[in-house]
């Protein structure tokens, strides 16, 4: 959910999700992988990196779902509620 939730706030390559993250980028590529073969995530090539981006599809239904959970798209707090039920 981090992943989803820091591109809900803007696009970004892998190496710098991990960064963000305190992810490693292999955990995150395949992640990211994942995302894209069941049409959550696009790739966009921008020179030697990918960048990867919510589809417009898929944005608006994780950013109502979260309103409706009182969490607004924050990365930090999205962890935090799905911790709280035990998903991670």
């Amino acid at each position: 959910w981090r992943i989803i939730a820091s591109l809900l706030r803007a696009p970004a390559s892998a190496s710098a999700l991990a960064g963000a993250l305190q992810l490693t980028r292999p955990n995150v590529s395949n992640h990211l992988a994942l995302l894209r073969k069941a049409a959550l995530v696009e790739a966009e090539p921008r020179g030697r990196r990918i960048s990867y981006r919510l589809t417009e599809e898929f944005a608006p239904l994780i950013t109502d779902m979260w309103e409706r959970l009182g969490i607004s798209g924050d990365p930090s707090l999205a962890k935090d509620a799905w911790n709280a039920d035990g998903v991670d």
